[in-house]
């Protein structure tokens, strides 16, 4: 009886290792097709960030448009971002695409505000919604980890001129880089 109940169970415990091994190979295989879809698809919604920011600097920039023109001309950016987030919904996150939707909203009012501090202040919190937008693209498409793991490997160590100061800077302004997170 013994050994009929240890047979039993080593049949139990083998068909649950076999059903976790399959599952794992399943996932496994899907990963690869599913990563260079998503890259494929953050690639896309990073362009159209950066199209966004250059209609963005244009209205910040150019004194010459009316409300209305700078309200039309980010409205569409807005509604291109928005629309490749609705046609890509499986594949990017829901929070970055909330984010990068409403990342452009409002910029039309900044030339509005007189020249001053609240101006400068709108803008500079822009541009840091705009740079996290892209640190958040980097790390939900996989490129952060992978650059962490290449510098890793490779342990550059790039010096010049140039590097140093710009490092300098970011020293003096408490922060790491770019692309880190502060």
């Amino acid at each position: 009886m013994k050994e009929m109940f240890i047979g039993l169970l080593g049949i139990l415990f083998g068909v649950a290792i076999n059903e976790f091994v399959r599952r794992w190979i399943r996932i496994e295989s899907y990963a690869g097709p599913v990563f260079e879809k998503r890259l494929t698809i953050y690639e896309g919604l990073h362009a159209r960030i950066r199209e966004g920011s250059n209609v963005a600097r244009e209205i910040l920039e150019n004194q010459d448009l009316d409300k209305t023109q700078r309200h039309e001309l980010i409205s569409v950016a807005i509604l291109d971002i928005a629309s490749y987030c609705d046609e890509n919904e499986l594949y990017i996150n829901e929070d970055l695409a909330l984010h990068c939707t409403a990342l452009f909203m409002g910029v039309e009012e900044i030339p509005d505000l007189p020249e001053g501090p609240q101006r400068e202040e709108k803008i500079e919190e822009h541009r840091e919604e705009l740079l996290a937008a892209m640190r958040m693209i980097r790390k939900e498409a996989g490129i952060a980890d992978l650059d962490k793991l290449f510098r890793s490997i490779t342990k550059p160590k790039h010096s010049s001129a140039v590097i140093e100061y710009y490092h300098e800077v970011l020293k003096q302004k408490g922060k790491r880089g770019k692309w880190e997170d502060r």
